[in-house]
């Protein structure tokens, strides 16, 4: 995807938390990511958590008025939408926080992954999801 400086610029402006991505560094990181859950996220539940912190800077970029005029965002925006959708696709129906209070992608768990974040959804949630191998 290429940008213009102005875009790029504005992306790392509007971002909170140490780490102001470029918007091509956002999308590759969320679809790094959608698909390590896709074929069965191998960590524990924190690293997926910090994990999903690229989500919570392209909701930073998705909100921005600024942003939504530039013509760069239209292709920003379908790319999110369309790993968006598979990452919603891996995920439980049932949410562990409230899908009022927390973003979706913080709401919902996986429905799979390795042993790992399988033990601490039982432990800590206590719903049990597939273990991949």
């Amino acid at each position: 995807m290429m940008t213009s400086d102005n875009f790029e610029k504005r992306v790392r402006q509007v971002q909170s938390g140490w780490k102001k991505r470029p918007p091509d560094a956002l999308i590759r990181n969320w679809q790094s990511l959608v698909e390590a859950c896709e074929e069965g996220y191998d960590d524990n539940a924190s690293e997926y958590r910090f994990d999903l912190q690229v989500r919570d800077s392209i909701a930073e970029v998705l909100a921005d008025e600024q942003l939504a005029t530039m013509p760069e965002m239209e292709s920003f925006r379908e790319q999110v939408e369309s790993l968006d959708r598979r990452l919603k696709a891996v995920l439980r129906a049932e949410p562990v926080y409230s899908p009022e209070e927390y973003p979706w992608w913080l709401a919902y768990p996986l429905s799979y992954g390795g042993e790992e974040i399988a033990e601490e959804y039982y432990f800590g949630y206590g719903i049990r999801i597939d273990i991949i191998p």
